[in-house]
C-alpha cells in the first residue's frame, strides 16, 4: 500500500488566477464597476486632474510624470484575518529599495521607518540615496522595482484561515 501525504505550507498562496474556477468574469466585473462609479462619480471631479487632453492643451493627466506607469499581475484569494494586533504593523518585511520604490510612486506619502528592515538609520539614508539616484536615472528600472515592491507588500500577511466578510470592522 502506498500513502500520499499532502503537508499544507503554513503560508497561504495567492494566485493571480483565483476567481476562475468561482467567478470567470470577477475581474471584468470589478473593472467595469471601477470605471463605471469614477465616471459617474457625484462627488466632484477632483480639481482638475480628471480633464481630457484636447488637440491644443495636454491635459495633467497625460503629462510626463503621470506617462504609462508600471504594471503587475495583483495575486488575489486574499482572506479578512480574525485578530488585530497593533505590533502586527511593525517590520512588514520590505526593505530600503521597497521603501524607496512604493514612496516614488505616490506624490506625497509617508511611512513609519518600523515598517522597514534597516540596520541603522544612517545606512537607511545611505541606501536610499543610491536608490533613489538609480531609479531617477532609469524608469524601467523604478518600474520594475515598484511592480516587485506591490507585489512583496500584497504578500504581506496572508493567511490561510480568515474570512471574507462583509462588514469590514467585525469579525463575523
Amino acid at each position: 500500500n502506498c500513502c500520499l501525504i499532502l503537508i499544507s505550507p503554513s503560508k497561504a498562496a495567492l494566485d493571480s488566477h483565483h476567481h476562475d474556477q468561482t467567478c470567470q468574469q470577477a475581474e471584468k466585473i470589478v473593472l467595469e464597476t471601477v470605471l463605471n462609479a469614477s465616471m459617474h462619480d457625484p462627488k466632484g471631479c477632483d480639481a482638475s486632474i480628471l480633464l481630457d487632453s484636447t488637440p491644443g492643451n495636454q491635459a495633467e493627466k497625460d503629462g510626463p510624470p503621470n506617462s504609462v506607469g508600471p504594471s503587475w499581475n495583483v495575486l488575489t484569494g486574499r482572506k479578512d484575518g480574525r485578530v488585530s494586533k497593533a505590533n502586527d504593523t511593525i517590520n512588514r518585511g520590505l526593505g530600503v529599495k521597497d521603501l524607496v520604490a512604493l514612496s516614488g510612486g505616490h506624490t506625497l506619502g509617508f511611512s513609519d521607518c518600523s515598517s522597514f528592515e534597516a540596520s541603522s538609520t544612517s545606512k537607511l539614508y545611505r541606501s536610499t540615496r543610491w536608490i533613489v539616484e538609480s531609479f531617477a536615472r532609469d524608469q524601467s528600472l523604478f518600474f520594475r522595482g515598484f511592480a516587485a515592491s506591490m507585489v512583496k507588500l500584497g504578500n504581506v500577511g496572508v493567511i490561510e484561515n480568515g474570512e471574507v466578510r462583509l462588514k469590514c470592522r467585525v469579525v463575523h
